[in-house]
């Protein structure tokens, strides 16, 4: 943390920069949604859950590839995927995302409407219940 922060001031970038620490519940939900871009990259992430949480608070993500979260995304074409390490890629992609914002906006709308259509608990109840049957 210290280092971002000294990162932050010598790039004179303060006024861009929040550091909020622990959310949850709704006050996650709110920053999620009041955010343009949600980033998670990572070398081992296991999981997409941050970067699904912001797709369904309608939020365009961009994740590390190769990763398991990388591939949570790839499978439901959520998001962008960039390489770790590779800073041009990252800057690259970012730019294409606030290039093409309407574009990447509905991509996350899409994949937003995937997952409440096929993956919510409200959609698969009944293989949960034929397999109590």
């Amino acid at each position: 943390m210290q280092e971002t922060k000294k990162l932050v001031k010598k790039l004179k970038i303060e006024e861009n920069v929040k550091f909020i620490g622990f959310l949850s519940g709704d006050k996650k939900n709110d920053a999620l949604y009041d955010s343009d871009l949600v980033v998670q990259l990572s070398r081992l992430e296991q999981g997409a859950w941050a970067p699904i949480e912001a797709v369904l608070c309608e939020t365009p993500i961009l994740v590390t590839r190769n990763t398991g979260s990388g591939e949570d995304i790839k499978r439901l074409d959520a998001g962008a995927l960039v390489n770790f390490d590779d800073l041009e890629e990252f800057k690259r992609t970012v730019e294409e995302i606030f290039n093409n914002y309407d574009y990447w906006k509905k991509k996350t709308l899409n994949a937003k409407n995937y997952i409440i259509k096929n993956l919510s608990f409200n959609a698969r109840i009944n293989e949960y219940i034929n397999l109590y049957k």
